[in-house]
């Protein structure tokens, strides 16, 4: 993607990368990862792999969708 010129980067992540909620408030974007399944940790290493990809040369974004129906 680096070599044709893509500017920006953008990752389907999950929800799943928070575990299991503590209680029953809203998820914050700040909350702590833990993922507690293999589905949450693969997207935990998409997350960390874009990181490291994209490094400070290309601009990316991260959606962690929740219950997309």
């Amino acid at each position: 993607a680096k070599d044709a010129g893509v500017g920006i980067m953008l990752y389907a992540s999950s929800a799943a990368v928070y575990g299991n909620p503590e209680g029953l408030d809203p998820i914050k974007e700040t909350a702590p990862v833990s993922p507690s399944n293999v589905y949450g940790e693969t997207k935990l290493a998409g997350e960390t792999s874009l990181h490291e990809i994209a490094g400070d040369t290309t601009k990316y974004g991260i959606f962690r969708f929740f219950n997309v129906g």
